[in-house]
């Protein structure tokens, strides 16, 4: 196995053991990842004032196919973290907005990853902090980059 192949392993290794031990200390009984995605972008929209977002709003924002969306949704909504209403402007449509419960669930989270990210924050000190985020953001990019050429090549073939 090369270098780069070996880093690989080793990071992704270490990545499945830290959301293994997140999932298992969840206070609210852990939520897929997917679910959490969906109650993220949720949540940004209700703090920006806006008034519920479609499913394919959301399959679009999240990259995922509305049927994977619609699956996610209807565990949510059972769960009591969000609710489905129809369109005022047309009524085909379903606007999903956040419950009272969603809200508090995803702000006790933001919150606790917050408090978190401000301790290793100051125990790494500024300097080294920014250099993670530059490092963090250059990878993500890199991912990006990786997956859209795979995609273009899964297209040719």
């Amino acid at each position: 196995m090369d270098r780069d192949q070996e880093q690989a392993r080793r990071f992704l290794e270490w990545g499945c053991s830290l959301g293994a031990r997140r999932l298992r200390r969840s206070p609210t009984g852990g939520l897929f990842h997917g679910e959490m995605a969906v109650m993220m972008h949720l949540y940004n929209a209700d703090q920006q004032g806006i008034q519920g977002v479609t499913p394919s709003q959301l399959a679009k924002k999240l990259e995922v196919s509305r049927a994977s969306v619609t699956t996610t949704l209807n565990g949510l909504e059972a769960k009591g973290f969000l609710q489905r209403t129809v369109s005022p402007s047309d009524r085909r449509r379903a606007v999903i907005t956040v419950t009272d419960q969603g809200r508090q669930m995803i702000a006790g989270r933001v919150q606790r990853a917050l408090d978190s990210l401000a301790y290793v924050a100051k125990q790494m000190g500024e300097q080294q902090f920014d250099e993670m985020l530059r490092l963090c953001q250059l990878a993500v990019g890199y991912m990006r980059d990786y997956h859209q050429l795979q995609h273009e090549t899964d297209k040719g073939e």
